[in-house]
C-alpha cells in the first residue's frame, strides 16, 4: 500500500514539473515575441531618425548648393559690370 501511495505521488510530482516546464516555456515564448517586437520597433525608431536626418542634410546641402550659386551669378555679374 505504501508502494502504491509512493508511487501516486511521484506520479503527481512528475506531473507538477511538466505543468511547472510548460508554463515557463509559454512565458519564455512570450517574452521571446514581446523582446522581438521591441526590438522591431527600435529598429524602425532608428531608421525613422536616419530618413529624418538624411533630409534635413539634403534640405542643408541643397540651401548651401543655392548660396554658392547665388553668390557666384553675383560674382559674374560684377565681372560683367566692370
Amino acid at each position: 500500500m505504501l508502494q502504491k501511495q509512493w508511487a501516486i505521488e511521484e506520479q503527481k510530482e512528475k506531473m507538477d514539473a511538466d505543468q511547472r516546464f510548460i508554463l515557463h516555456r509559454e512565458r519564455n515564448l512570450e517574452l521571446i515575441g514581446h523582446n522581438a517586437t521591441e526590438k522591431q520597433l527600435r529598429e524602425q525608431a532608428q531608421q525613422m531618425e536616419r530618413n529624418r536626418d538624411k533630409v534635413l542634410l539634403n534640405a542643408a546641402l541643397q540651401r548651401e548648393t543655392a548660396v554658392e550659386q547665388v553668390e557666384a551669378a553675383e560674382r559674374l555679374a560684377r565681372r560683367t559690370e566692370i
